[in-house]
């Protein structure tokens, strides 16, 4: 991979900003950037989907979906249950089990039974809301799961 200076990262800068016609903040890493050591675990979030989530969904279902993204594994994987998320937050079964409907209705999650323990679910986070693990398995994952499963239906 050639490398470039900063003046032409600069200018990489400028014509994507004009090309996208917003005042946004660019930054170009000229090589991978590492992780430093001891950096805590971390999930990416996509920020107009979630201030588009804070008007539209139920204040229970918001600190399910944040409780979700502090539990997510690589993969976007959460297994948990109903319980456990009762009892952790210190809601009631209902409000869970109408938090989960509604991300289920929106598509936030995807919900399938845990193959070792059929007690509980796993939860599978829309990789278009956010990501824990690499860009390339994002998009791996984009490119087979079907269209109508990620599809966001508050947009």
């Amino acid at each position: 991979m050639k490398s470039i200076d900063k003046k032409q990262a600069e200018s990489i800068s400028n014509k994507i900003r004009e090309e996208i016609g917003a005042e946004t903040a660019i930054t170009i890493y000229n090589g991978r950037k590492p992780i430093p050591r001891g950096t805590p675990d971390f999930t990416m979030i996509f920020q107009v989907i979630n201030v588009t989530l804070s008007k539209i969904l139920k204040p229970a279902t918001c600190k399910i979906l944040l409780y979700f993204l502090g539990k997510a594994e690589y993969g976007n994987f959460i297994p948990i249950n109903v319980e456990t998320i009762m009892e952790e937050l210190e809601i009631s079964e209902s409000s869970v089990i109408r938090g989960i409907k509604q991300l289920q209705e929106t598509h936030i999650i995807i919900t399938t039974k845990d193959l070792g323990d059929k007690r509980r679910n796993v939860y599978f986070l829309n990789p278009h809301h956010s990501w824990r693990g690499t860009w390339k398995k994002r998009i791996e994952i984009m490119k087979k799961a079907p269209k109508e499963q990620l599809s966001l239906t508050f947009e």
